[in-house]
C-alpha cells in the first residue's frame, strides 16, 4: 500500500518543522557565539556590581589619613593610598558610580533627542526634513571636541552640564539613523 504523499514528497523526503524563532532569539543566540562579545559584557557587569555596592567598602573616599600616605598596595589597601592616606580603591569604585551615571543619562539624553530630531524629520519629509537635516548635517561638521571645550567654557562646572555638553554633542549621529529607519517605513 503507499503511502500518502505530500506535494510528490514521501514522508522521509519530508523535513521536520522548523522551530519559530524571534528576532531575540536570534540575537542571543548570535551574542553567544561571539566570545569577545559574552566577556566584555560580563566585565561591564562586573564593573556596574562593583560601583554598586562602593558604600560596602570599610573606607570613606573622602576620609583623610596621613599618617597612611603613599602606602604600596597591601591585603589593607589592595590599590594602596594616596598622597592624603585615602585608600584608592575605594576612591576609584565611588569614582565608578559617576562615571557610569555620567556615561549612561548622556547616552539617554543624546538618543532622546536624536530620535525626536530623525523621527520628525521622516515622518515630514518635505521642508521640514531638509531644514532639520541641513541642521544635523551642520552639527555634524563641527569639531566634537573643540565644541565639547567651547560647551565646558561657557556652562558653569557641575555633573549635568557635562551631560548636557556630551548630549549635545553626539545627538546628530541618533538623528542621521533614526531618520533612515524612518524613510524606510
Amino acid at each position: 500500500m503507499n503511502e500518502i504523499t505530500l506535494a510528490g514528497t514521501t514522508p522521509s523526503q519530508r523535513e521536520e518543522p522548523q522551530e519559530v524563532t524571534s528576532p531575540g532569539q536570534l540575537t542571543m543566540r548570535r551574542f553567544r557565539r561571539h566570545r569577545a562579545a559574552v566577556v566584555s559584557i560580563g566585565v561591564l557587569c562586573l564593573v556596574i556590581l562593583s560601583a554598586l555596592l562602593a558604600p560596602l567598602s570599610p573606607y570613606s573616599p573622602t576620609e583623610q589619613n596621613p599618617a597612611n600616605d603613599f602606602q604600596p598596595p597591601s591585603l589593607v589597601h589592595p590599590f594602596g593610598t594616596d598622597d592624603l592616606g585615602r585608600d584608592v580603591l575605594t576612591r576609584t569604585l565611588y569614582g565608578g558610580r559617576i562615571s557610569i551615571t555620567v556615561g549612561l543619562t548622556a547616552t539617554f539624553a543624546s538618543l532622546l533627542l536624536g530620535v525626536i530630531v530623525g523621527a520628525l524629520s521622516g515622518y515630514c519629509g518635505g521642508w521640514t526634513d531638509n531644514i532639520l537635516m541641513r541642521i544635523t548635517d551642520a552639527w555634524m561638521a563641527l569639531p566634537t571636541l573643540i565644541f565639547a571645550i567651547f560647551l565646558a567654557s561657557v556652562l558653569k562646572p557641575s555633573l549635568w552640564n557635562i551631560v548636557v555638553i556630551l548630549s549635545l554633542v553626539f545627538w546628530s549621529q541618533y538623528a542621521r539613523i533614526i531618520r533612515g529607519q524612518v524613510l524606510s517605513l
